[in-house]
């Protein structure tokens, strides 16, 4: 029975992490097009919501997944080490990078009042690396499904992990620095 609540309480943190997800990449293109202060505080608003998803996400995947491990596995395995350091980096990503550019945006936009922005905000807001990093800890917590299901060793965690991290960030650059992200959302 505990074992359950805590396989309950794992899919609760899945579905706020990824939440979170969501909803950033979705709002990032609008705020992008916002040239105004009052334009972009209702996409801040909703983009400011998601490292506290990110992180009880993150809180509630530890804690029931270190109830998990306790209750089923006797021992650590390498998928237990290579989930636990993709929970640290997710975390780092989309709190301490992320989660500080965000933080900066609300303190420009703060400055800026209702009118139009000035050009080092534009700057802030066309940068890449927010798309990069959200992107690449994306990958990483998709990896982390598949490593927490097939249970492989070192090499396929790890591999798996970078790999999906790697290619997360990519695709975030990608995204994060295409024209037609900035002008049309799209």
């Amino acid at each position: 029975m505990l074992y359950d609540l805590a396989l309950v309480a794992h899919f609760l943190g899945l579905i706020g992490l990824f939440g979170g997800f969501i909803i950033y990449h979705r709002v990032m293109p609008g705020l992008r097009r916002a040239t105004t202060g009052k334009e972009a505080r209702p996409w801040l608003g909703l983009l400011a919501a998601t490292p506290r998803m990110q992180e009880g996400g993150l809180g509630f995947l530890l804690v029931s997944g270190l109830t998990m491990a306790f209750l089923r596995w006797r021992g650590v395995f390498p998928w237990m080490v290579v989930g636990l350091t993709g929970l640290v980096l997710i975390g780092f990503l989309t709190g301490g990078v992320s989660g500080k550019w965000i933080g900066r945006v609300r303190h420009e936009v703060g400055a800026a009042g209702d009118g139009p922005f000035p050009g080092h905000l534009r700057g802030i807001l066309s940068a890449t690396t927010p798309w990069a990093t959200t992107s690449a800890a994306n990958g990483m917590a998709l990896s982390l499904l598949w490593i927490m299901t097939a249970k492989p060793g070192w090499i396929g965690s790890l591999g798996v992990l970078v790999i999906a991290g790697v290619a997360g960030g990519w695709v975030g650059i990608l995204v994060g620095s295409s024209k037609g992200t900035r002008e049309t959302g799209t």
